[in-house]
């Protein structure tokens, strides 16, 4: 039996070599879905013999619309005045139409949520100029607003950076950390999907960064099979850092400031990773542009605590 997971298997198989190596103890999984055939397809591959998956009584199915059952599941937990445990929601959706972004932003206003969703560029982007009401009123509700609009009869890469600004600046009302993961297609340099992690935490943002790029080269995106590395990468990364370490200088000339709030100001806001902008700080103490006070006056060994000052010259 050949089996190619989707997210939903991959996910319970991670969530299960979480709790093999003890660094989770107990989670239980909820899949929705709007077909009852996918459901009973995941119902068979579970109880497949030779393959490791979680208890079956830890995980639930709920057949309909996803922005029915969830909205109907915190209406439950918010008449009961229960709190919802710490939870991760995978967004995958076949389409568009079942996620609006209020739905989205109800999940994040209750505590201790993160969201990782599949921003499906590729198919979303094609439709963008069509004239059908239905279609944009589809997209009025997944971009919360109509100002998507504005994207229509622009170029495709003008189209692109323009729709990922909407929508991230969008999540970013409710959502404090919202970072968009670009993946290409695997045989050619163009855009496939994004996906967008949306967190309320910084070390949150941070971790995901870390394990996206542990699987990409050190990079926050996937630029395909044959585009993952080239000439000029060297000097971009030497520009890119450069100009990172410029906009802390300007942001915070004359200013001292915890060591944590640089993280917590700009995790999300570059590529960069948190081990990339400490070494970035060393430089700059280095180069004597900065200077480094431990909060609790140790002695340092040249590393960057979350509650350090840090002076800027």
């Amino acid at each position: 039996m050949t089996i190619k997971p989707g997210s939903p298997l991959i996910s319970i198989q991670t969530i299960l070599g979480l709790q093999k190596s003890k660094k989770i103890t107990q989670a239980n999984v909820i899949i929705i879905d709007e077909y009852s055939d996918n459901l009973e397809n995941i119902k068979k591959i579970l109880k497949f013999k030779g393959l490791p998956f979680l208890p079956s009584d830890r995980i639930n199915f709920e057949c309909g619309d996803f922005d029915k059952k969830i909205n109907d599941g915190l209406d439950s937990f918010e008449k009961n005045q229960n709190k919802l445990a710490p939870t991760f929601f995978l967004l995958d959706p076949f389409g568009i139409s079942g996620i609006k972004l209020c739905t989205i932003k109800r999940i994040m206003n209750m505590e201790k949520t993160e969201i990782l969703l599949n921003f499906m560029y590729n198919s979303l982007q094609r439709w963008v100029n069509h004239p059908n009401e239905k279609i944009q009123n589809i997209y009025d509700e997944y971009f919360g607003g109509d100002e998507w609009r504005k994207c229509k009869g622009r170029y495709l890469h003008e189209r692109e950076q323009k729709l990922i600004s909407i929508f991230r600046n969008q999540c970013k009302k409710f959502s404090k950390y919202v970072y968009p993961f670009r993946l290409n297609f695997p045989n050619k340099n163009q855009t496939y999907y994004y996906l967008f992690h949306l967190t309320n935490h910084w070390r949150g943002c941070s971790l995901m960064k870390d394990s996206f790029a542990k699987f990409n080269d050190g990079k926050c995106e996937y630029a395909g099979e044959k585009y993952q590395s080239n000439l000029f990468e060297p000097m971009e990364e030497k520009d890119k850092k450069e100009n990172f370490k410029n906009q802390l200088i300007d942001f915070y000339k004359g200013k001292t400031i915890k060591c944590v709030n640089i993280f917590e100001g700009f995790i999300d806001e570059t590529d960069l990773l948190l081990s990339e902008i400490k070494r970035m700080l060393k430089k700059l103490e280095k180069e004597k542009k900065i200077f480094v006070k431990a909060f609790d006056n140790r002695k340092r060994r040249g590393g960057f605590k979350n509650n350090d000052l840090i002076s800027f010259s």
